[in-house]
């Protein structure tokens, strides 16, 4: 894991705030500290910060409250921490979003570990996001393509069939053949005589 990032810690136990705050330092961190629930909320939305270390239990909004409304707000990931390994604590915290959970008293090794782990977790869900993102767009996109070519085919059809006095399924077949002699795409086609048609009607108007 790369180091440069920075890290909210938020423990209202000023030792616990020391001794993650020099740990996560050593490993080349940032840091920033709160001893509340609120007061991580606010630092998180005034400096910013790359992942969240939250003590469960804090004055004013507990560890997992804080933390989500710091993802919500904010878009931060954090990671639980508490004295006590309660299998209901630690399943409501991974419900909610934790990406990991480490049991006080803290060791530094094991700390800078949990954290190394959650940054790399959260730079992989930031990255799925924004690749689901970008096919969503992608597919969109591809929608509103074939909508809009389907869109000139059908325009051009129809001018065909006024022209040519004939039902739609022959000038179908007429302008799929020709567009394959011509080895052109069909929606190309139709646009030049979408286009043919309105120069003419431009034409018509100005006489």
């Amino acid at each position: 894991m790369c180091p440069h990032k920075k890290i909210l810690i938020a423990d209202d136990t000023a030792t616990i705030v020391a001794i993650a705050e020099c740990a996560l330092q050593n490993a080349g961190y940032e840091v920033l500290t709160a001893s509340s629930g609120p007061q991580a909320v606010e630092a998180a939305m005034t400096h910013g910060a790359d992942l969240a270390l939250l003590d469960y239990r804090m004055p004013g909004m507990n560890g997992l409250q804080a933390g989500k409304a710091i993802y919500a707000l904010t878009g931060t990931r954090f990671v639980m921490m508490s004295a006590h390994s309660d299998n209901d604590i630690i399943n409501q915290a991974a419900a909610d979003g934790a990406l990991g959970f480490i049991v006080k008293p803290l060791d530094a090794k094991e700390l800078v570990a949990q954290i190394n782990v959650a940054l790399t977790r959260a730079a992989e869900i930031r990255q799925l996001k924004n690749s689901l993102q970008n096919l969503e767009e992608t597919y969109n996109a591809a929608i509103a393509k074939a909508v809009e070519s389907s869109r000139s085919v059908n325009t051009a059809i129809g001018i065909l069939m006024e022209r040519q006095q004939c039902p739609r399924e022959h000038v179908y077949q007429s302008l799929v053949s020709e567009a394959r002699n011509k080895r052109r795409r069909l929606v190309t086609l139709s646009e030049e005589i979408i286009k043919t048609r309105e120069a003419d009607y431009g034409k018509s108007i100005h006489k």
